[in-house]
């Protein structure tokens, strides 16, 4: 039983917390934007936050009593501090994807967290657990126990398919990702001895030049001129023609490096998925 209202508060505020950043970010962008790591409607550091608050505070106040509001705020800053850090660093080390990135914002470390954004969080930690849990706990209280465990089992195999889906799509986009960064290098190491061996290959076409030169001033002055006009001609023209295509593949290349964008991609798979 208190399983099940521990998942169910952990799924409220997790809905919670998609409602807030999705409209946030819809207002703040012009465009409406689905937050959250997973495709359905929720963001899951809310609910690990509210639930880590919850049974933080009931350890501290069984010994302490109920804590002042300043104590409390302080003590949610913090934990929020620790909980997006750690987070943010999993996802990135997992999918090589940030999901929110604050290096724009005031004192932040590594974009990860940001002063201003943790103290939002403290009091939004400080409301939760004074004022909502309070309230949730009393509407729990008063749906049928096996009600309850049955919302609880369809919402957990929802949220377990939900998670096992986003991870496989993650998963998949990250090797396609892996595969065009070898593909590049590939052929930006193909192309670098190419470009390499122009010297050389200059170096014998000048060679050939001078022997036919020379052949020419034996034959005649006249046809020196023409010959050497027309060969310095034939060497521009092909160093020009190498320098554009290596130019053209350089931009070609970094084109389809910046279209790879993970966040853009899961965003547009949700999309998808939602159509179908």
């Amino acid at each position: 039983m208190l399983i099940a209202r521990s998942f169910i508060t952990f799924l409220f505020f997790s809905f919670c917390g998609w409602l807030w950043e999705t409209f946030f970010c819809t207002v703040h962008s012009g465009s409406f934007q689905s937050r959250g790591f997973l495709f359905g409607p929720i963001c899951p550091i809310y609910g690990v936050g509210v639930l880590s608050a919850q049974f933080t505070f009931a350890v501290i106040e069984k010994w302490t009593g109920t804590l002042p509001l300043l104590q409390t705020f302080v003590i949610c800053v913090v934990g929020g501090i620790v909980i997006e850090y750690a987070t943010s660093w999993y996802l990135e080390q997992r999918f090589n994807a940030r999901w929110w990135d604050y290096s724009h914002m005031p004192l932040n470390i590594h974009g990860r967290i940001c002063l201003p954004v943790s103290l939002i969080f403290g009091a939004a930690g400080s409301f939760a657990l004074r004022i909502a849990l309070p309230w949730f706990a009393s509407v729990e209280s008063l749906l049928n126990p096996l009600v309850l465990e049955v919302i609880s089992l369809v919402a957990a195999a929802i949220f377990g398919a939900d998670f096992a889906l986003t991870e496989a799509v993650l998963s998949e986009l990250q090797m396609k990702v892996k595969d065009l960064d070898n593909e590049l290098t590939q052929r930006g190491e193909r192309m670098y001895q190419v470009v390499a061996g122009a010297p050389s290959e200059l170096k014998a076409k000048v060679s050939e030049v001078g022997a036919e030169a020379k052949a020419v001033m034996e034959a005649g002055g006249d046809q020196l001129v023409t010959l050497a006009s027309d060969s310095k001609r034939s060497v521009s023209n092909q160093m020009t023609k190498a320098v554009l295509t290596l130019t053209y593949w350089q931009q070609d290349q970094l084109q389809r490096m910046r279209s790879v964008q993970p966040s853009s991609w899961v965003g547009k798979l949700k999309d998808r998925m939602s159509k179908n």
